[in-house]
């Protein structure tokens, strides 16, 4: 999936003043609902976070290409790449559900 980052996100407004930023919250939470979505399942609830390593920041209006594939049953792997050069990662998460 490809995504143009709004600049007009809430998480923008403390991260930080002059120098926005996407903070990991908001890079899981949007993850959390992608896979939601695919799932179809609205009230999916993240057990825990495996791991999680961010690369480099994500600011407003950066397009992204975020890859999602399930690892197993109840666990999911995130992958978000920078839209203009898809081999740089830019954060790779693993999630496990209840």
């Amino acid at each position: 999936m490809e995504w143009v980052v709004p600049e007009n996100l809430p998480y923008f407004d403390g991260h930080f003043p002059g120098h926005p930023v996407l903070p990991a919250a908001g890079i899981l939470d949007f993850s959390l609902e992608i896979i939601k979505e695919i799932e179809k399942n609205p009230d999916l609830e993240i057990k825990n976070i495996q791991s999680g390593k961010f690369y480099e920041t994500i600011g407003p209006n950066r397009r992204v290409q975020i890859q999602i594939g399930k690892k197993d049953l109840k666990e999911w792997e995130i992958v978000w790449l920078d839209g203009e050069w898809p081999e740089k990662k830019l954060a790779k998460i693993h999630l496990a559900f209840f």
